[in-house]
């Protein structure tokens, strides 16, 4: 579903004043930030001991139905950057990660890949939170939440 201007326009009226950030679709965050979650998918997928662990199963926004693990799913969220001088050019979004994995050495290891991953991108990325190992009793899988702040 495309989201027009005028309902961006709308959306952002009934929440002014309530917060200025902005959770938006994966579609929509490539469309509004010029490719910057693309290339954030891309350098995960291009990452040789990440792709080895998760293969292309790194999924915006929501997981597929029954998915394989290990598994990455990820959100962003558009942090506007305003100075005195007004707003800034820099693109700089907040990106929520989950790993998932049947197992507490497979999630660990994909953690740390992530990590090695988020480092070295052609972005400047910095690791904000950190919420180790959740199990998920409904569908039986471990989890890690990792945020980053990611500016281009």
């Amino acid at each position: 579903m495309a989201v027009s201007g005028s309902q961006l326009t709308r959306i952002g009226a009934a929440f002014s004043g309530v917060s200025k950030k902005l959770t938006i679709t994966a579609k929509a965050a490539t469309e509004i930030a010029g490719g910057i979650t693309i290339d954030v998918r891309a350098a995960l997928l291009a990452y040789g001991d990440l792709a080895a662990l998760v293969g292309n199963r790194i999924y915006r926004v929501r997981l597929p139905d029954n998915p394989t693990y290990p598994c990455i799913l990820f959100r962003a969220t558009e942090e506007p950057e305003v100075t005195l001088g007004g707003a800034s050019a820099v693109q700089h979004f907040e990106y929520e990660f989950e790993i998932y994995a049947d197992d507490f050495v497979q999630l660990e290891s994909t953690a740390l890949q992530l990590q090695n991953a988020m480092e070295t991108g052609a972005f400047k990325a910095i690791m904000v939170d950190f919420n180790d190992d959740n199990f998920i009793d409904s569908s039986r899988v471990h989890g890690i939440y990792i945020d980053y702040s990611v500016w281009q």
